[in-house]
């Protein structure tokens, strides 16, 4: 196998590619599926903090009442709504949520794929990376729970799968489905955020005039009209349970440390994160 990473893209025929493709997502799932198969990881029971995220899903499956716990530090109603239709079958449950985040990782592990490939890295370096990402052990553990990490970072791949696709092909349907999955990924974690400023960024001065005509570089503003939108809700579909204000991984004490710590140490962690990228990436 070539090292050029734009070998198998010169080369292979689209059609060819393609079916290729397909191919190799079909074994990256059957061996994804291995592991569950066993080790039965799906057990009816939560992992860390994953009860904060999956106490809104029985709520709603249970009351049909859709509220979230004030400790929760993630807005994360997107993934709550992807957990509780694997709970409307069977009622809720831990195995049900923890099948929906496995899912999620499978489809992660063909956006990352999909990606490398989109972004013309060779076909066996697209699929070794791949696999670093399926045996990295924190994605592994967290993909059998219902944490927000797993979902998150399957939202962000695809959404920039979908946006490398817009931009290479100045293609109007994958730039909106950029912007929905960028939405997606704010809704389960607020540090999505990042993707539709990059993205505006990226259409007014990456790809030339496509990116600014018919004012395309306003289009990732969708996900802040949703990210507001979600916020205005959250207030007033918080159940309130007990007296937070010295718990540590409370909302309210960490923005409070943010206030007092986070700011004032902003420059040097920003010096601390830098030299750390260098060295990690180059």
């Amino acid at each position: 196998m070539t090292l050029d990473a734009n070998h198998d893209h010169k080369t292979v025929p689209g059609a060819l590619l393609d079916r290729r493709r397909v191919f190799d997502c079909l074994w990256i799932f059957l061996i994804w599926a291995a592991p569950p198969a066993l080790l039965h990881p799906f057990q009816n029971t939560p992992f860390v903090d994953d009860w904060v995220y999956a106490w809104p899903v029985q709520r709603l499956i249970e009351h049909g009442d859709l509220r979230m716990l004030d400790y929760s530090g993630s807005l994360n109603l997107v993934q709550i709504l992807w957990g509780a239709i694997f709970c409307l079958p069977l009622g809720f449950s831990f195995t049900a949520l923890r099948l929906s985040t496995w899912l999620c990782a499978a489809a992660c592990l063909w956006g990352t794929y999909l990606l490398l490939q989109e972004l013309r890295v060779s076909r066996r370096d697209s699929l070794i990376a791949t696999a670093a990402l399926g045996a990295y052990p924190i994605f592994f553990v967290l993909s059998y729970t219902f944490m927000t990490d797993v979902p998150f970072l399957t939202a962000m791949i695809w959404s920039l799968l979908a946006f490398g696709r817009a931009l290479r092909r100045q293609h109007d349907g994958w730039l909106w489905v950029a912007v929905f999955f960028a939405a997606m990924s704010v809704g389960i974690r607020v540090v999505g955020f990042v993707l539709p400023v990059a993205m505006m960024i990226a259409l007014l001065v990456h790809v030339g005039p496509w990116g600014r005509r018919g004012a395309r570089f306003l289009w990732p503003t969708v996900v802040f009209a949703f990210f507001g939108l979600l916020t205005w809700w959250h207030q007033g579909h918080t159940e309130h349970i007990a007296d937070l204000t010295l718990i540590p991984n409370a909302p309210e004490t960490r923005i409070r440390y943010l206030i007092q710590y986070g700011l004032r140490l902003l420059p040097s962690m920003m010096v601390d994160t830098a030299t750390f990228l260098a060295g990690a990436m180059g």
